[in-house]
């Protein structure tokens, strides 16, 4: 996800400042960060990994929540597929394909970077998306590449923070709602009492 993050922040500084300098001299650098992700090939398309440096996933988070840490707040394997980062490497390849394009980088390499990022969200909506439960399985298993079924905020609300998907987008909208059917609660999602 680092990678990736690099390009899209650079896609933000863009957008925000219009300076095209900071993006030009970096260029190399994006196309790096951007084309040499390490990939692996799953049943249904392209797949990555977490990173490893997720702190969401340690299991010390739900030691505390004793009584949330069952179903639906597994723990996901460290080693499994990470929806969060396959939603941030296709943000960042459409990213480049737009940056390519203001800088005048030729069809081609625009090309490139949208095959990169199209066949990975194929992938995504194959392998990720679940339909009965309207949201986004957060990971894969990495043995079976069945879904980890649990929602979990900080994947499952990413699709729409780093522009996966609009906010508008009717999928972006059932991902939402199929989310917070789980996680939502009266009182907020953790009641901590003293």
């Amino acid at each position: 996800e680092v990678p990736s993050f690099v390009v899209l922040q650079h896609k933000w500084w863009l957008d925000a400042s219009g300076d095209r300098s900071l993006v030009e001299r970096h260029w190399h650098w994006l196309r790096r960060n951007a084309t040499f992700q390490e990939i692996h090939e799953g049943p249904r398309g392209p797949l990555q990994t977490f990173n490893g440096d997720e702190t969401y996933l340690g299991g010390a988070y739900y030691s505390i929540f004793p009584d949330r840490s069952g179903y639906p707040n597994a723990l996901m394997r460290p080693d499994a597929y990470s929806a969060d980062s396959m939603f941030e490497y296709v943000a960042a390849q459409e990213a480049m394909a737009a940056m390519a394009r203001i800088l005048g980088r030729g069809e081609d390499e625009v090309k490139e970077y949208e095959r990169l990022g199209a066949r990975m969200r194929d992938s995504i909506e194959k392998s990720f998306w679940l339909e009965d439960e309207g949201r986004y399985a957060p990971a894969l298993s990495p043995v079976t590449f069945e879904p980890h079924r649990a929602p979990f905020a900080p994947i499952n609300l990413r699709p729409t923070w780093v522009g996966y998907l609009p906010p508008a987008d009717p999928r972006a909208v059932r991902n939402l709602e199929g989310t917070l059917r789980w996680l939502w609660r009266p009182d907020g999602l953790v009641k901590m009492t003293p």
